[in-house]
């Protein structure tokens, strides 16, 4: 479920999320109008993840944006990342001005391979790239048993 803020925020991927999870019929529709609510986003970002014994990290692009600008939201199989960012440009001539506002959003929610504790996780922004590392909690990370001869 998405939160109202993000939903009054993000107008267009709030619609497209429950799209894309519904089940049409003949899926025609519902894929037909996940593909035009995606396609009305600007900015999606592209991310890389991995994946250890001990923890998820996630890497993802958002040049442009700084740290205020980004809304990181993580439960234990989810990471929702937002940003907006506004851009002002500004010129005079002789007589006449050139103005011009531009306002950039990026969006992009994933269901994470292992189960993460939000709690320990740590966030970097540097040079554009986000960078998530998530410890998994105890019961998601692979315990090896040896067994031992009675």
């Amino acid at each position: 479920m998405i939160s109202s803020s993000v939903q009054k925020k993000f107008p267009i991927q709030s619609r497209a999320v429950p799209l894309k999870s519904s089940k049409a019929a003949d899926g025609s529709l519902a894929a037909t109008m996940w593909l035009k609510a995606k396609a009305e986003l600007l900015h999606p970002i592209h991310l890389d993840i991995a994946e250890s014994d001990e923890a998820v990290t996630v890497r993802a692009d958002v040049p442009g944006f700084s740290a205020k600008d980004l809304d990181i939201r993580l439960e234990p199989r989810r990471l929702a990342i937002t940003g907006e960012r506004e851009t002002k440009e500004e010129r005079k001539t002789e007589k006449k001005l050139y103005s011009e506002r531009c306002v950039d959003q990026v969006f992009r929610v994933i269901d994470l391979p292992a189960e993460v504790n939000p709690e320990k996780a740590t966030a970097t922004l540097k040079d554009g790239i986000l960078q998530l590392a998530m410890p998994k909690t105890a019961a998601a990370r692979n315990i090896k048993a040896e067994a031992k001869a009675v």
